[in-house]
């Protein structure tokens, strides 16, 4: 069984990337167009300046996490060289991008499970809770949100960490709840925990 989170870098995810940013540097590059009264050339001109600020500011922090579990290792993106320079190597050279390290089991040392309630202020204010797991591997500490995942995914997730390491620290008891089918939301504020 695999688990994948996340956009990873190649052709086509960036190609589906370029489109909100196309349309964004169009609709810029028309409103100065419309409100300045410029030369046609001048409209071209604008849209390819902001199409590439745009590209530069915008699509790094599109594939910011990327991740999968498959069988006993985890294969993680390198966030720290992901730049432009790989974005273009994936959209013109449809070259594979070498952002990927892979941790096996040997590598892991132990995976922290963090379930945060928040507060209720008011009817207002509704953020999530925010749900994530910590690796601490050989290579340091990395964290993964579990947030904005669906219910089939995290439980995945959640059946799958304890063939990646054997020792897992879970204070609110969240791989308890998964394995015995409850539902988590219930389960972490009626136990309190």
């Amino acid at each position: 069984m695999n688990i994948v989170v996340g956009k990873k870098l190649n052709r086509k995810n960036v190609g589906k990337e370029m489109v909100p940013v196309t349309l964004i540097a169009l609709l810029l590059a028309s409103l100065f167009f419309g409100l300045m009264k410029l030369e046609v050339w001048m409209f071209f001109a604008m849209w390819i300046i902001f199409f590439c600020l745009l590209c530069l500011a915008m699509l790094p922090g599109a594939f910011k996490q990327y991740w999968c579990i498959i069988e006993d290792k985890i294969i993680l993106q390198n966030d720290s060289v992901i730049n432009n320079a790989k974005i273009i190597k994936a959209l013109f050279h449809n070259e594979s991008v070498d952002c990927y390290y892979v941790l096996k089991k040997q590598d892991i040392e132990k995976i922290e499970i963090r379930y945060i309630k928040n507060t209720i202020a008011g009817p207002a204010k509704r953020t999530p809770d925010t749900f994530y797991f910590n690796l601490y591997s050989v290579y340091g500490k990395k964290r993964f949100n579990l947030t904005n995942l669906s219910e089939e995914e995290v439980n995945q997730i959640m059946l799958m960490l304890p063939k990646l390491c054997e020792h897992i620290i879970d204070e609110q008891q969240v791989l308890y709840a998964v394995e015995h089918h409850l539902n988590l939301y219930d389960f972490i504020y009626q136990n309190k925990a």
